[in-house]
């Protein structure tokens, strides 16, 4: 089917229990039975579970999305080379937060913050995070918000990380964690194709719900374990758009945070980047972190356990590379034979 072509997803129940089994059931009102309801809107069709907000997957006309590389403006110390699981610039742009995962098992969890300019580390905290195993973090309304891997912890700490609260993270699973467009709510993902929306409590002051999920899509098909996550305002004029790092890739997805349509693909196989290694395909040396320099309009990537992070400026691609890699990764399309590495 070419992909000009409109498209229309019937949605399994299996794909819609993998959404339903990470709500807490705890937290869904026994009044907000899950209701499955389908309708045709607009030319598309939406699959809907209404637990408090919906689960809704769409796919309609989807246009190519484009391809964008990097051009490294410089290379800063990736200090003791963490398992980087979340990366964001303050709102000053001074320093950057970043959040490093217990692994090996010998290592423990911690958020700690970098000089923005050197890399050099400036403070480093446990706090909130013993004996789990840490996952994203994102500012929201003058209070950074992280949360854990299988421990169900969502944590609120002030500006200078002093932890203010613990939470219950309304999910089993979690992983990238960023701000949504309306500033009230939290955009998480969970290794599956959902984005899921959690409302964050007026006041920090009771319950962490599930409002809604959208399937990401890409070419028409769903793409899971998008892992960590940031949200830009307005990338290069497409408006707002959460990037996500597709797992044991060095692909950065960017997402429509209203429809969870891809808009576009970033490759950061550039050969001025941290080296290619084969253990990516493994989960190791993987590229993950990417943060937003409002200040500047640039970007610093990173990966776990990189030696470096790199300071960048996201350009249009005209090669073609980043979309062809995204289809190899979906299956799509063969990998390229002169390269296997390419498209990791």
């Amino acid at each position: 089917m070419p992909l000009s072509a409109p498209l229309a997803l019937v949605i399994s129940w299996q794909a819609v229990h993998a959404v339903q089994q990470q709500l807490d059931p705890a937290l869904v009102s026994q009044s907000q039975k899950l209701v499955r309801r389908a309708a045709y809107i607009d030319g598309w069709k939406s699959s809907r579970i209404d637990s408090g907000g919906f689960v809704e997957s769409q796919i309609m006309d989807q246009p190519e999305p484009l391809a964008f590389t990097v051009k490294v403006n410089r290379a800063l110390p990736h200090q003791k080379k963490p398992w980087t699981q979340g990366l964001e610039f303050t709102s000053d742009g001074k320093r950057l937060i970043e959040t490093s995962g217990s692994y090996p098992s010998t290592e423990v969890s911690y958020i700690r913050t970098l000089d923005a300019t050197t890399g050099e580390e400036l403070m480093k905290t446990s706090a909130g995070l013993e004996g789990a195993f840490v996952e994203g973090i994102t500012e929201l309304n003058g209070l950074y918000y992280a949360i854990t891997y299988h421990d169900r912890r969502l944590l609120t700490y002030d500006h200078e990380f002093k932890l203010l609260a613990m939470h219950t993270f309304p999910m089993h699973e979690g992983w990238g964690l960023t701000q949504s467009t309306t500033k009230n709510s939290l955009l998480v993902t969970n290794g599956s194709a959902w984005l899921t929306t959690i409302r964050v409590p007026e006041g920090g002051v009771g319950d962490f719900l599930v409002s809604g999920a959208k399937q990401i899509t890409c070419f028409g098909k769903p793409v899971s374990q998008v892992n960590e996550l940031e949200m830009v305002d307005d990338f290069m004029g497409l408006g707002p758009t959460v990037l996500g790092n597709i797992m044991n890739t060095r692909l950065v997805l960017l997402i429509d945070p209203e429809s969870a349509y891809c808009k576009g693909v970033l490759s950061l196989s550039d050969g001025h980047l941290e080296a290619i290694e084969t253990k990516e395909s493994e989960g190791l040396h993987v590229a993950n972190g990417i943060a937003f320099n409002k200040a500047t309009g640039r970007f610093i990537v990173t990966g776990k356990n990189w030696d470096q992070m790199f300071d960048v400026s996201v350009i249009r691609s005209s090669s073609g590379e980043a979309t062809s890699c995204l289809k190899s990764h979906l299956l799509l399309e063969v990998k390229s034979a002169e390269n296997p590495l390419r498209c990791r």
